[in-house]
């Protein structure tokens, strides 16, 4: 009676250690996927689509023009509300920028410094526009110091099928400015975005 116990709990022990091994192994798998595949590649998922954001691609404007020769001719929707945003695009947004992602509509109280009075959003509206095909967005953030995020994504049917982002010391309010920003400053180091992507 007494050994058949402890036979019991040593299979429990054993079994034990296998699940958590085959769970850090999983995960090391996972990390050696992250750093050796494709250098930092991050998945999106949402309830329409699952894009994989291949962010060495951002960071280095890779997808960049592309992206802007898709504007050319191009009437876009403008929305002034964060709510009126398409939902698909919402949520890939709020997943990718993570849980605190929350912004105030355009002309609405924000909290734009790290000095904090009220209990505001650390984010603004700024531009959306969209059709079909392609969306461009910018909102101001806060914190240290106010920074404009420039975001642009290419549309296929309700879903996102390619999508670059940009941080800027700016004050771009239109479709216009921001193109023009962007387009004049795409090959210039470290003028649309540094070495990390935040949202």
């Amino acid at each position: 009676m007494k050994m058949n116990f402890i036979n019991i709990l040593f299979v429990l022990f054993v079994l034990s250690c296998g699940n958590n091994f085959n769970q850090s192994t999983l995960l090391n798998e996972s990390s050696k996927k992250d750093v050796n595949f494709e250098d930092s590649i991050k998945e999106t998922n949402t309830n329409q689509s699952l894009h994989i954001i291949d962010t060495m691609a951002i960071l280095s404007n890779k997808n960049l023009t592309p992206l802007l020769k898709a504007f050319d001719n191009q009437e876009l929707h403008e929305i002034e509300n964060y709510k009126s945003i398409p939902e698909f695009i919402r949520l890939f947004i709020e997943q990718t920028a993570g849980k605190d992602f929350v912004i105030a509509d355009k002309g609405e109280d924000w909290q734009a410094t790290d000095v904090i009075t009220e209990n505001l959003p650390r984010r603004q509206l700024v531009y959306f526009g969209y059709n079909k095909d392609i969306a461009l967005m910018a909102y101001y953030k806060g914190g240290v110091g106010k920074s404009e995020c420039l975001l642009i994504f290419k549309l296929n049917d309700n879903t996102i099928s390619d999508f670059w982002c940009g941080n800027v010391l700016a004050n771009l309010r239109n479709k216009e400015e921001i193109l023009k920003y962007i387009k004049g400053n795409q090959f210039k180091k470290h003028r649309l975005n540094t070495n990390v992507i935040q949202l």
